[in-house]
């Protein structure tokens, strides 16, 4: 017979949408003979067959345990890593949509039909979908995990201005400490691209942001279950483990699914990177400059090279390309934007704009 949780996953996987009351659910005798019509209906064929919405990644298998992963847009990257190394089906979700959404209720019920509820560690500012309202509403069936935010290796990564009110740099979100203060010190983009190799780093707090990376992931990872810190924080010395601060690799993200299946009791074989696609690496991925990368001591660095979507920018390029943004804003208006992110300055890093 098929269950509602059936159905329901089985239109999650195929059309990434809700299931309509009783449309031809009546007509099919197993889970496969649904999945089969609606394989070929003129909906799935639409969307080739099958497409997640923006921040979500759905795989369904008959009759398996069911995972759902909510947290930032580590979700569905990790809900991906679950479906490679386990025969599970597995669903993630970005948490900010579910909050954001006119219907949660599709949210809630695809929790509510799951075995397992991993969730990224969140704070009452997410209500409905906080972490301690979803342990009350759920469960033993939660487990929490610390979402990966750690500046130590990208030390020079801000934000500029409020959420939602991004200021846009040449990656996106990601600003750079050294390009924002050496535009704001005047500059030119020639000087300002020589700063990433011959500023006094020490001077600019990197050690420091280092070692509070590091005590503050220790500290959020004491209260959850995937206790992912002693791991994270050995291997980040020898390779590397992230594309920006907050993006964790295709190795970090497998072996976090890892962990949820080790304490889950589930049976799981980790794969090839290579078999292990990340939307997280079509994004930004930032250097770690042999600079600093001595400094803090890490065991190695990056070509000074920023990815961004299809672009490959060096130092020069992706400094100029940061002035070209810098300048449609007015100045008076960048510098209130860049304020409460402590951009230092390069004259005096103890001070900030």
């Amino acid at each position: 017979m098929l269950s509602p949780a059936e159905i329901r996953w089985i239109y999650q996987y195929y059309l990434a949408r809700s299931p309509e009351d009783g449309l031809r659910i009546g007509e099919h005798s197993s889970p496969r003979a649904l999945a089969q019509e609606l394989y070929k209906s003129t909906e799935a064929q639409g969307h080739e067959s099958k497409k997640n919405a923006l921040g979500e990644f759905c795989l369904w298998r008959e009759g398996r345990i069911k995972i759902v992963v909510m947290s930032n847009c580590q979700a569905p990257e990790i809900a991906r890593a679950l479906a490679s190394i386990a025969d599970v089906s597995a669903y993630g979700f970005e948490v900010f949509r579910a909050k954001a959404s006119k219907n949660p209720s599709h949210y809630y019920e695809m929790m509510e039909t799951a075995d397992i509820l991993l969730l990224g560690q969140t704070t009452e500012n997410w209500a409905p979908f906080d972490t301690a309202s979803m342990k009350e509403r759920y469960g033993s069936k939660v487990l929490t995990y610390t979402p990966v935010h750690f500046n130590g290796v990208h030390p020079d990564i801000t934000y500029v201005g409020n959420y939602g009110q991004r200021v846009l740099s040449a990656t996106g979100d990601y600003h750079s400490r050294i390009a924002l203060s050496s535009f704001l010190s005047g500059l030119e983009v020639g000087p300002a691209a020589e700063n990433f190799a011959s500023l006094d780093f020490s001077r600019f707090g990197f050690e420091r942001i280092y070692r509070d990376s590091e005590t503050e992931y220790r500290r959020r990872d004491e209260s959850v279950d995937v206790k992912m810190a002693d791991w994270f924080l050995d291997e980040i010395k020898r390779r590397p483990l992230l594309y920006t601060f907050n993006h964790p690799n295709s190795d970090f993200i497998q072996k976090i699914a890892a962990k949820v299946c080790q304490l889950s009791d589930i049976i799981f074989e980790l794969t090839s990177l290579v078999q292990l696609p990340t939307q997280l690496s079509s994004s930004v991925i930032w250097p770690i400059h042999k600079s600093w990368s001595n400094l803090i001591g890490l065991a190695y660095h990056t070509p000074d090279i920023f990815w961004s979507g299809n672009y490959a920018m060096d130092l020069n390029e992706f400094v100029w390309r940061s002035y070209q943004q810098y300048e449609k804003i007015d100045r008076d208006s960048l510098i209130k934007a860049v304020k409460d992110r402590k951009v230092p300055r390069l004259d005096d890093p103890a001070q900030f704009w």
